[in-house]
């Protein structure tokens, strides 16, 4: 009998570990996660090359994990476990101090962690180079009679530091994002705003970035394209009117969660308000779905070429409607790109917005215009 028991075992612990790869390879395979709401990695290709061999286990690796068998099911228990003991269940974020707020730490996108901890330093040669490359970005096009202008948009713990664990410390005074904006404030031929005095200006009159997200929300934004419209101005006189709109006029709203809680796959526990304005139709255009479109609002007078990232998502409707001809693009400005898109567009101002968080990606030797 205790054979018969044992073989029983045997077999039940081998279909244990077998059932879910034989499931996760016959199953039918997607690109998303619907639940996470990320990219599930794709089969590898072929090795043709020695480096493709080299790269090949890892790249496998992460397709099994993606792909293995009930996955979810699996999952879904340890997130809820995690979360109600208070621990995040991804490395790629952190609970905040206060019930509902998520923050973002991962090293691929960006350093946020370290910026907060002002551990990521331009050294004096580095900052030099970032600010001679602004430099020559905006002679280059105002040789072409294009003014240019480079945006500093802030991370969340930045205007919200009070939000951030208490185990978390500063380790010293300064980090690159203080540096380049205090050299930048030297160069005052630089047409360039850093947003974050203006948010922190209003942050105590109304919640202006989601609580489970890494972006700013639309009062937030509110704030910030009124800045830049006021710089826009100064170099456009009267052809950009700048308009602040009031908290009345925020009719729309909707319940969220944010991208930090449906990655974690907690998003029905972080569930916020979304309230935004009534957008002009010349302005509106769904830009997380697109990396390249155009607007078109026919009553306003000049042209822009703007170069984004996922922070200018919510502020494209705003910034749209001052312009007669928009085109946005995510990806970084780089002079062959923008001499691409000028051609087509024939832009009057080039807009270049970076989060913050970015920045020590401009640390890395590789990093070129």
């Amino acid at each position: 009998m205790s054979k018969l028991l044992n073989a029983l075992i045997t077999v039940l612990f081998v279909l244990f570990l077998a059932v879910p790869t034989m499931w996760g390879l016959i199953k039918p395979t997607h690109s998303n996660s619907w639940i996470e709401k990320q990219r599930i990695a794709a089969i590898p290709r072929d090795p043709v090359n020695w480096q493709d061999v080299k790269k090949y286990p890892a790249a496998f690796d992460n397709y099994y994990a993606d792909h293995f068998g009930f996955r979810w099911s699996l999952l879904s228990p340890y997130r809820h476990l995690k979360y109600f003991v208070g621990d995040s269940p991804l490395e790629t974020s952190f609970f905040g101090a206060d019930k509902g707020w998520i923050f973002y730490k991962s090293l691929e996108d960006g350093d946020v962690l370290g910026d907060y901890r002002n551990i990521n330093r331009f050294s004096d040669k580095q900052l030099a180079k970032f600010i001679k490359h602004i430099k020559q970005k905006q002679s280059w096009l105002a040789n072409q009679g294009i003014e240019y202008l480079f945006v500093l948009a802030p991370s969340k713990h930045y205007i919200y530091p009070e939000k951030m664990p208490s185990y978390i410390r500063q380790a010293h005074q300064q980090n690159l994002v203080i540096q380049l904006s205090q050299t930048l404030d030297k160069h005052p031929e630089i047409n360039y705003i850093n947003l974050r005095p203006e948010l922190l200006k209003s942050k105590n009159n109304q919640l202006l970035y989601y609580k489970s997200d890494t972006h700013w929300n639309y009062y937030g934004t509110n704030i910030a394209q009124y800045a830049i419209a006021k710089k826009l101005s100064g170099l456009f006189g009267g052809l950009i009117q700048p308009y602040l709109l009031n908290e009345s006029e925020f009719t729309e709203k909707t319940m969220v969660s944010g991208d930090l809680a449906q990655y974690m796959g907690l998003g029905h526990y972080f569930m916020e308000e979304k309230v935004s304005p009534k957008f002009d139709e010349c302005s509106k255009f769904d830009a997380e779905k697109s990396r390249l479109f155009t607007t078109n609002c026919p009553d306003a007078k000049l042209k822009a070429l703007v170069f984004r990232d996922s922070f200018f998502t919510s502020l494209q409707p705003y910034m749209s409607k001052y312009f007669k001809e928009s085109t946005y693009i995510w990806e970084k400005m780089t002079f062959s790109r923008a001499k691409e898109y000028i051609q087509k567009s024939k832009p009057d101002i080039v807009i270049e917005e970076w989060v913050d968080r970015f920045l020590p990606s401009s640390l890395a030797p590789e990093y070129k215009y």
